[in-house]
């Protein structure tokens, strides 16, 4: 039976564990509350099984998708967003994190880290796992305060990829810098060896600013290749809709990114700030160097917690209600003059701007 076959299995297996409630009583194992845990006698050896699942529904009122909608549309009206297991294990000093995705076709593996505690204040890990850059991005999937990441991070942030990486805290101070492989292990537009890195300033306790940032090398294809690739980034509106295709781009790729979060009471304020530059190196029709590709976007969110009551045990809060709106901008454009034909081919010189902007609440 092949992996396709086993997958629906898999979804229903992982749906009825997310759904589950908490044990009624701990059986001898120490499996006695969800998510599922195991302790060792002394307590130095602890294992936690994870995962959550996500299906997303959706209605095109009085309008009929023609055909399958090609690659970058979701025309489907249902839908297996996410489907992750994972396991997570601490030993002593040592930490191990393991997540997959049943539902990503092109990515399965997410997370594969083993990681060393120095200290209260200094870790390190090795493995595969989040490039450091955009506070959004680092948030994980089922701590998100809406449904999708917004526009800017999921064009402009890196993936995943393998790598080193250390964390330390200093006070208010957090810090990550690690040497990534590339900056996404299963992205189109991966790059090379990538450097990556974010300082968050807890201000306040419920105010925090940060800043971050990653560089690294984009190798385009041979031109003499037969059918050589476009190794830009591209940009997808919230339907999925790519209104930006890739470029061919060649030589240093730097992100830079700026974010802030605030607490009032129920009411938390967060806003960030994302820019990507992306060389074109002897790209032109004639192998002559192009201006370099531009991305940029912002968001700014306002969740207040109307209702937030006590957890039973280790279960998800008893009685919550969240409203949330969200404000987001995403940008293409080159760095270049402004001048003569405004073309959106893959090696336009003057790259025609184009943007979207979404309203979510």
């Amino acid at each position: 039976m092949s992996a396709r076959d086993l997958r629906p299995l898999l979804l229903a297996t992982l749906g009825g564990l997310c759904l589950c409630g908490p044990a009624r009583a701990a059986d001898p194992a120490g499996f006695g509350a969800w998510p599922p845990r195991w302790s060792s006698p002394s307590g130095s050896l602890k294992l936690e099984l994870t995962g959550h699942l996500q299906l997303d529904a959706r209605a095109f009122d009085g309008w009929s998708v023609a055909g399958d909608g090609g690659d970058s549309l979701r025309a489907d009206e249902t839908e297996v967003r996410r489907a992750r297991v994972g396991l997570e294990a601490r030993w002593e000093r040592l930490e191990l994190e393991l997540e997959a995705d049943l539902a990503d076709a092109e990515e399965h593996l997410k997370d594969a880290w083993l990681g060393w505690r120095l200290g209260r204040g200094l870790r390190l890990r090795a493995g595969r796992m989040k490039v450091p850059v955009s506070h959004e991005w680092l948030t994980g999937s089922k701590r998100l305060d809406f449904v999708e990441r917004s526009l800017p991070v999921s064009a402009i942030a890196p993936g995943r990829d393998w790598g080193v990486l250390a964390l330390a805290r200093l006070g208010r101070l957090d810090a990550q810098a690690g040497v990534f492989a590339g900056d996404g292990a299963a992205d189109a537009s991966r790059s090379g060896t990538t450097v990556a890195g974010r300082l968050a300033w807890r201000v306040a306790r419920d105010f925090e600013l940060g800043a971050s940032g990653s560089g690294g090398d984009v190798a385009a294809d041979l031109p003499t290749q037969a059918d050589p690739r476009p190794l830009g980034l591209a940009g997808d509106s919230a339907s999925g809709y790519r209104f930006f295709g890739r470029k061919f781009v060649d030589g240093h790729r730097r992100r830079l990114g700026l974010d802030a979060s605030l607490g009032l009471g129920p009411v938390t304020l967060a806003g960030e700030v994302l820019d990507l530059r992306e060389e074109r190196r002897g790209q032109g029709a004639l192998l002559d160097d192009l201006p370099a590709e531009r991305a940029r976007g912002w968001s700014a969110s306002a969740v207040w917690r109307v209702l937030h009551g006590p957890s039973q045990g280790n279960g998800p809060a008893a009685r919550t209600l969240e409203l949330g709106l969200r404000l987001e901008q995403l940008r293409f454009d080159d760095a270049g003059p402004d001048a003569g034909f405004a073309g959106v081919g893959n090696r336009a010189r003057n790259i025609r701007p184009q943007s979207a902007r979404v309203l979510t609440s």
